[in-house]
């Protein structure tokens, strides 16, 4: 889609629309409500004043079941991040509904805060139901020593700027994201026509390590290309 070795992206402060979501509503020419936002902070003032409910609850965990294929994934350097698709991809359930995986990317630092504080790196795995309606999976990363799951996934770039290469062998994705996890869920809407489709926010409590040197290749190549915090208007949050 963006072929140019020498594209230069715009500024993550002028973003319209958040980085995770936008490719994959590009088709439509929709805007949707702008999502990342300081969920941390939320469960913090719980516990500082349990009197501000109006802006948080602490919910029941919620129905999620994800049940991803091994496949032979797919990387693509989109001169922001890199994108992963996978075949033959997987399914995840949320509420009873279903969403097929669309793809994973990644940004560093985070792109939610946690009680102020970003993490060194997120993934966003983004879903779509059979209407168009999306639903993403957030999972936090913290920088550490050693090897981690997640390395080779930040760490491996096609060999041409703008382009994809498919693997050869078959990767487990859903070993990625820690199921077990409590989990942080809003509904950021689309603020045009047709309202009615909402996104589903699911963001894992729990960090996942990566390793130092993994992130190190990944920030090099894409330097800060997190959206800023937006502000959660009346949006409710809730951790379960």
């Amino acid at each position: 889609l963006l072929a140019s070795a020498t594209f230069d992206p715009p500024a993550p402060s002028s973003w319209v629309t958040a980085l995770d979501l936008a490719e994959v509503l590009a088709i439509r020419g929709v805007p949707f409500r702008e999502a990342p936002h300081a969920v941390g902070a939320v469960v913090a003032a719980l516990s500082a004043d349990r009197r501000d409910l109006g802006d948080a609850t602490l919910g029941e965990r919620g129905d999620l079941a994800i049940s991803y294929h091994l496949n032979r994934l797919t990387v693509s350097d989109t001169h922001r991040t890199l994108k992963i698709t996978a075949d033959p991809g997987g399914v995840m359930n949320l509420e009873g509904r279903p969403y097929d995986f669309v793809e994973l990317h990644f940004h560093a630092p985070s792109e939610h805060t946690f009680d102020g504080r970003h993490a060194d790196l997120e993934a966003h795995f983004v879903h779509a139901a059979a209407d168009g309606s999306l639903a993403v999976i957030g999972v936090a990363f913290s920088a550490t020593d050693g090897d981690h799951p997640i390395d080779p996934f930040v760490s491996r770039f096609p060999r041409e700027s703008g382009g994809s290469e498919t693997a050869d062998g078959l990767e487990d994705l859903q070993r990625l994201i820690p199921v077990g996890s409590k989990r942080y869920r809003y509904e950021g809407s689309l603020t045009t026509p047709p309202c009615s489709e909402g996104v589903q926010w699911t963001v894992m409590q729990d960090s996942q390590p990566v390793g130092r040197a993994a992130l190190a290749a990944y920030t090099s190549r894409y330097p800060d290309n997190n959206r800023p915090v937006q502000p959660r208007n009346d949006r409710v949050v809730t951790l379960g």
